[in-house]
């Protein structure tokens, strides 16, 4: 998730329960259609799943709403 976090993100490293919840549904109902476990949980699969749960767009959101912090916690 960090991975797809939007350039230039001034925001928290931590992630919305909606986009662990929506990326793990994604997984675990690729496996339950068929797909083989070890394929799903790559990390070229895992950035594909978090890219399509909107992730970078929320944190987009989440960046913009949020006091500007360096990522130490003191205020820039």
């Amino acid at each position: 998730m960090v991975l797809e976090l939007p350039a230039k993100y001034e925001g928290p490293i931590e992630f919305p329960m909606k986009t662990v919840a929506q990326a793990a549904r994604h997984a675990l109902l690729r496996i339950a259609g068929g797909a083989e476990p070890r394929d799903v949980m790559s990390i070229d699969s895992w950035r594909r799943i978090v890219a399509g749960c909107g992730h970078q767009a929320l944190m987009a959101i989440v960046t913009a709403l949020s006091p500007r912090l360096k990522r130490s916690g003191s205020r820039a």
